[in-house]
């Protein structure tokens, strides 16, 4: 089972690092994109393990 904060990390660095490699001419647009990316693994998680509740890094 894959702990939530391992999860987030490596989702929200390849976020981070995929899409500014991607829009290499504009920081904020992959700042911005890559925030979304983890907002969105982590409502992700949240439906589909968390029993729709957000456990923050793994703590209960």
């Amino acid at each position: 089972m894959i702990d939530a904060g391992v999860f987030l990390i490596v989702a929200g660095t390849f976020a981070i690092g995929w899409v500014a490699g991607r829009a290499r001419t504009n920081a904020l647009l992959a700042l911005a994109l890559a925030l979304l990316g983890v907002m969105a693994a982590v409502v992700l998680y949240a439906y589909f393990v968390g029993d729709g509740q957000v456990i923050p890094l793994g703590l209960r």
